[in-house]
């Protein structure tokens, strides 16, 4: 008994003496990051979309139901002119969605890759709207049912 007492409070104080040498050593990292951070929100702007449900129907079925909430990151003076055409852009988001994942799903029902589903959209919403100055689309979640 008296083993496994020294065993927990041995390791109660290595993983203290870990995280306080991670606090004291990173403090200039965070700085760093920090400057950078914020240099990089000073041109850019992200814009959340309000979030999808796609329900996937195969052969007269539900199979699974999708929610996903994705982010557009752009410069901050194309920002006033996305947010004119957000019912498109929702629109767009919404039938690529659409598209692809019921296709992907019958393939690999147990994958599920996000890589060309925010390709489709980035370069639809680029052809489609004119929206060049979109640098990246981001999936802020995604949860399968």
């Amino acid at each position: 008994m008296k083993k496994v007492l020294v065993a927990i409070l041995f390791f109660f104080a290595s993983f203290g003496a870990f995280y306080a040498y991670g606090a004291i050593s990173g403090s200039d990292e965070e700085e760093n990051s920090a400057s950078t951070k914020k240099s990089i929100t000073d041109r850019t702007e992200i814009i959340d979309v309000d979030p999808f449900v796609i329900s996937i129907i195969l052969d007269g079925r539900l199979v699974r139901t999708l929610n996903i909430a994705v982010r557009i990151v752009l410069p901050r003076s194309s920002a006033g002119e996305l947010k004119k055409k957000m019912p498109a852009v929702r629109n767009i988001i919404n039938r690529d969605f659409y598209a692809y994942f019921p296709k992907h799903i019958k393939e690999s029902p147990l994958v599920v890759d996000l890589e060309p589903a925010k390709r489709k959209v980035l370069q639809s919403l680029h052809k489609e709207l004119d929206l060049t100055s979109i640098d990246e689309v981001l999936i802020r979640y995604f949860y399968a049912r």
